[in-house]
């Protein structure tokens, strides 16, 4: 008799060996907060993309002030934008692969959501494929 091997990222094999998720209770906490840390990364990483699109018209105005202009170039500034780009992006990475791993988590938590979430997008598809063809129609 072999084992059968699970592949279940650590931090849900932690999540089901410290919480009954045959409780509704342990289940909806759990899965609430989950979602709620996988919602906080999707916001943080909208943010910080927000920020970079500043700093990149933040220098493209300074560099287009220069060279339309004449305005003394601040190579302080767009040194340093250069820099604060390059770590926010670094946090993106960072926040796209914890947002990954928690995905797995919930997902291996939570199938019945999973499958939940993938038959509304199948309705959703469907009936945005009916809606878009009636009003080329008309």
């Amino acid at each position: 008799m072999s084992k059968k091997s699970q592949n279940i990222n650590g931090f849900a094999q932690d999540i089901i060996g410290r919480f009954t998720l045959s409780n509704r209770t342990h289940n909806s906490q759990c899965k609430y907060h989950i979602d709620r840390m996988i919602q906080g990364i999707r916001y943080n990483t909208d943010m910080k993309h927000k920020k970079i699109a500043e700093l990149e018209e933040m220098s493209g105005d300074m560099i287009h002030r220069h060279q339309q202009h004449g305005e003394l170039l601040d190579q302080d500034k767009l040194l340093q934008n250069e820099q604060d780009i390059a770590w926010q992006k670094d946090q993106i990475a960072i926040n796209e692969d914890l947002k990954a791993y928690l995905q797995e988590a919930f997902t291996q938590l939570f199938p019945e959501v999973d499958k939940q979430a993938e038959q509304m997008d199948n309705i959703i598809a469907k009936y945005s494929t009916t809606t878009s063809k009636k009003l080329k129609a008309v």
